[in-house]
This record gives C-alpha cells, structure tokens and sequence, in this order.
C-alpha cells in the first residue's frame, strides 16, 4: 500500500511496511474522525447556527482546523518508521566489535600459551575474577565477569585499544567467553541479543515489530507501530488536537442533543442518538487520550520515554532540567514548527545515536 509523502523534510525510506490487521486498525481510527466530522457539520453546526451566525462559522473553522491537524498527525504516527537506526551507523559498529572480540580471543590465547610455557619458571600467577556490573549493560542481564591484572601481557596490549568513551579501567579485562553482545557492553555499546547486533543508546527490541526502535517508547496498538524517535512528535500532537476538538464535540454535541429532547417528542430524530453514541464513545478516548496526553508530556519536557522511566540508570543519565532542551529531542530544533505534523523534527545525529560520526577514524587499520 502507498503511503502519502505529504511530511516536509523525510526520507521517503522513512516510510514503514504494514500489515493487513494494522490497515484494519488504522481504517476503524479514521472511520470513527470521519463519523465525527460528519455528524458535527451535519447535525451540530445547524443547531448552532440558529444560536449565532458568528459563533456557529469561528467555532466551525477551529473544530475542522484541529481535526486536520489531528488527521494528519495521527498518519505521520500510522506511516512513518518510528527509529530504524542508519545502516552504515551499526555495520561500522558491528565491525568494530567483531574486530575487538577477534584480538580479545587471540590475545587470550597468547595469554595461555604463555602461562603454560612459565610454569617450569614457577607457578604463574592466577587471576582474581570479580563481578562488576558495566554501565551500559541492561539491567536484567548478569554482570560480566572481568579479570583483574596490572601485570598482565593482554592487559598491556589492551591498554591502547580500548575507546575514550569507555568507563572501564584499561587493567579491568573481560573474562571469557568473547562473544559479541558481552565484548560491546564491556566496550560501553548496548547490544541486542535477539537481532545480534549493536544498537544505539535508548534503543529497544520490540517483540511485535520484530526490531530494534530508536529512543522506542511504546508499540501503539491503534496505529499497529512503534512510537519511536521520528514519529513521538506526531503522537504527542495527535494526542493534543484530538483531545482539543473532542472537548468541543462533547460540549455542542450534548446541547444540540437536549435542544432536540426538549422539544416535541415526536420530532426527536435518529440523528441525536447517533450524536449522542458518537459523544459516548468520543469522551471515553478522549480521557484515555488525556490521561496519556500528561504522561507524556511529563516525559518529554524530562528527556525520557515510558521504557527510560522503568530504568533507573538509563533515567538517571538522560533526564534534563531544561524543560525545552528535553522537547528539542521530540519536536526538533527549530520551534516554530513543533504545533506543525507537517515537518518532521530536525534532531542532530549525535542526539540520536549519543555516539562518534559516522565519518569518524577507524580503530583499526
């Protein structure tokens, strides 16, 4: 299915694949704003119009303003990929962890092979392993095991290998085994064991996406998509039109159907009972919605998502003070265009990855 490529500054590959219950979903949001729409022109603007000519247009023009903008960001939340990470970003990455755990097995094994070939020279020495959680390691993972040894031939020639970024002393070695996921956590990397690849800071594995999202906040079961890095601005602003336009619905809705009750019986028309079903069911989301509309808000003016609240580390390390720096990460840099779904929010790469360039000097030649 094509999707619109109505959103200024995307990539057209920031257009996500969907399935058949996601299109269904999608199509019963958008069939309940059309019945809105539909109904309020239809049924409350001509009640509203014999109270006052003026009111009936100004309030008209802002209910139909704010279910544009409340269609178009409910889209950019349904179409858009939420925060697949860039391709060249995580092969450099990958390689750089296979290159890492390749010397840390060869030299562990030069290591040996030097140990065995000591011991008619005396008993060498033998390493103290402790347990010491690394930083970037997820919480629910145990902690790697490191081998401490300020003599130690592997540890000299680590010394000048391992990143500045690290927060591991050069002398602190990983035990084995070296495999990828446990040589990137010791490196300072997250790593993601379902999809075996290094993934940026924040990101998390969803289980129905099958991926990992950038800076992923929740799966949204009415869009059938992740809330991630490029589409949280969409599902914040969806959140604040639908909740503005469904408070002027409810209130005119609800006075057009008790000027109907309070008239002649037999002229109360089907109509009211629809719009007082649409009201029922129009207030029931639009609580939902403000109840969720707050949680996030709190969210984005702290720099965090629902997965980083859950995470006292990842909490502690990114939460900011500075209410509007915090929106910046979800609504971009430029201001002016936060209230637009239209533009996309221009973040800078090292806000989305919290990493080197991609056109950084390799490690290793």
């Amino acid at each position: 299915m094509a999707a619109p490529y109505i959103w200024k500054g995307m990539n057209k590959t920031r257009m996500r694949s969907m399935t058949y219950c996601d299109a269904c979903m999608g199509g019963f949001v958008m069939l309940i704003q059309f019945s809105v729409v539909i109904t309020y022109f239809s049924i409350v603007t001509p009640y509203l119009y014999t109270l006052s000519k003026t009111a009936s247009l100004i309030i008209g023009l802002l209910f139909a303003v704010l279910m544009y903008l409340g269609i178009v960001s409910y889209q950019g939340v349904f179409w858009m990929d939420p925060g697949t990470q860039s391709r060249m970003w995580t092969e450099a990455k990958n390689q750089e962890v296979e290159t890492r755990t390749m010397i840390f097995r060869r030299e562990f094994e030069e290591s040996e092979r030097r140990r065995a070939s000591q011991v008619n020279y005396g008993t060498p020495e033998i390493p103290i392993i402790t347990q010491r959680p690394i930083p970037s390691a997820d919480l629910d993972e145990e902690p790697l095991n490191l081998i401490s040894s300020q003599d130690s031939d592997t540890s000299l020639l680590l010394r000048e290998r391992l990143p500045d970024h690290t927060t591991i002393q050069p002398t602190m070695l990983l035990a084995p085994p070296y495999t990828m996921g446990r040589v990137a956590r010791f490196l300072g990397y997250s790593f993601c064991e379902k999809c075996q690849s290094v993934r940026p800071d924040r990101a998390h594995h969803c289980s129905i996406c099958k991926r990992c999202i950038m800076r992923m906040d929740h799966h949204c079961p009415f869009t059938g998509n992740c809330v991630g890095q490029f589409n949280h601005k969409h599902f914040i602003l969806f959140l604040i039109y639908t909740d503005a336009a469904a408070v002027i619905y409810i209130i005119l809705g609800i006075l057009s159907v008790i000027h109907f009750l309070m008239g002649d019986p037999s002229t109360i028309r089907v109509s009211a009972v629809f719009v007082l079903i649409i009201c029922i069911i129009v207030l029931a989301l639009a609580l939902a919605a403000a109840m969720m509309l707050c949680t996030h808000c709190f969210y984005c003016f702290s720099n965090l998502t629902t997965l980083d609240d859950d995470d006292r580390q990842t909490k502690q390390t990114f939460k900011r003070s500075n209410k509007m720096a915090s929106a910046a990460t979800i609504f971009g840099n430029t201001r002016k265009n936060w209230w637009n779904p239209i533009y996309m929010p221009d973040i800078n790469e090292d806000e989305l990855y919290c990493a080197a360039k991609l056109n950084q000097q390799p490690l290793f030649n």
